[in-house]
C-alpha cells in the first residue's frame, strides 16, 4: 500500500535545475532517507509534501489517509526559559494535551473521568515512558532542564 506517492515534480530556481519529473512511492515499512549536498532541495522536497510550498503545476502528491504527517522544522527556535518537559508538552498535540489534563485532573485541577476517557480514547498512557526511553537514546534524562 502507498502511504506517500509523487509524481512530475520538478523544481527549478532560474535556470538551476534542483530535480525535474521525480517520481516515487513509499510503502508501508519502507525505511527513506534523503542525502545528498547543501542547495540540493531537501528540505524543500519536505516542505512541498507539507504544503509549505508550493509544487510545480503539473506535480501530483498522494498521501494516504491513514497517514499522519509531520516533521521537526530544520530551524525551530526554542524558548530557553522553558524546560524540556514544558517544550514537548507545548506542542499543539491532542495526545500531549490529553496528558496534561490527566495530570492536571490528579492535582485537583481537571475532570479525572474526562480525562481518562480521552487517555483511553488517544492510547496515551504510556505515551510518557515511551518519550523518555526515545530521549534516554539521546543521552536527555532529566526532562526539567532548560533546553
Amino acid at each position: 500500500m502507498n502511504y506517500l506517492a509523487i509524481e512530475n515534480l520538478t523544481l527549478h530556481y532560474g535556470d538551476k535545475i534542483i530535480f525535474e519529473d521525480i517520481n516515487f512511492y513509499i510503502n508501508k515499512g519502507d525505511k527513506v532517507a534523503l542525502v545528498a549536498k547543501n542547495g540540493t532541495g531537501k528540505t524543500t522536497l519536505l516542505k512541498m509534501i507539507f504544503g509549505e510550498e508550493l509544487p510545480n503545476s503539473d506535480a501530483k502528491f498522494f498521501i494516504h489517509s491513514d497517514v499522519k504527517v509531520g516533521y521537526l522544522q530544520q530551524d525551530t527556535p526554542l524558548d530557553e526559559t522553558m524546560t524540556i518537559r514544558e517544550v514537548l508538552f507545548s506542542q499543539n498535540s491532542e495526545k500531549f494535551q490529553a496528558i496534561d489534563n490527566y495530570n492536571k485532573a490528579m492535582e485537583g485541577n481537571y475532570s479525572l473521568e474526562d480525562a481518562m476517557v480521552a487517555m483511553d480514547k488517544l492510547n496515551v498512557w504510556d505515551l510518557e515512558s515511551r518519550m523518555s526511553q526515545i530521549l534516554g537514546k539521546l543521552d536527555i534524562y532529566d526532562l526539567e532542564q532548560r533546553v
